[in-house]
């Protein structure tokens, strides 16, 4: 099925989702205004955001799946989300502190960003399991997919 996929020149692969190039996902506009103001929460605060459970209280289940799916929101863990550039800009930092230092620990990283150790933490565990990271003891080094996209 993949060889299939990848040869005929209709379809996109995104991620774990299949489509004809020419599909596209288009909120109507009471939809983009409630995605509009959710993005401004996000990055009010955007390494110490409210937890899941919160926004979908506030905008629906509904639209966070969309958005988690469309990865304009990426969830690291059961009850944390980020915005797609803050979450990208944490991953840019962790594998440039490794880059240079060879490891990272949670502190340096929620110092780094003024966030707490819960969300450091849940960060962190998230590239384990994508094998950009690796833990060994109180640090995170490369995992063995540090070079590739998260």
């Amino acid at each position: 099925l993949d060889h299939l996929i990848e040869q005929d020149a209709r379809l996109v692969r995104e991620w774990d989702t299949v489509r004809l190039r020419e599909h596209q996902i288009v909120f109507s506009e009471k939809q983009q205004a409630r995605i509009d103001e959710l993005m401004r929460i996000l990055n009010d605060k955007p390494y110490s955001p409210p937890s899941l459970v919160e926004l979908n209280q506030r905008f629906g289940e509904d639209l966070l799946r969309a958005l988690i799916d469309l990865r304009q929101i990426i969830r690291v863990s059961g009850d944390i989300v980020f915005a797609k550039a803050n979450y990208e800009q944490l991953v840019t930092s962790i594998r440039q502190r490794i880059e240079t230092d060879g490891e990272i620990d949670a502190k340096t990283l929620r110092d780094q960003f003024g966030t707490s150790r819960k969300y450091a933490i849940a960060v962190l565990d998230h590239l384990d399991s994508l094998g950009i990271t690796q833990r060994v003891g109180d640090v995170r080094r490369r995992g063995r997919h540090f070079g590739s996209k998260s």
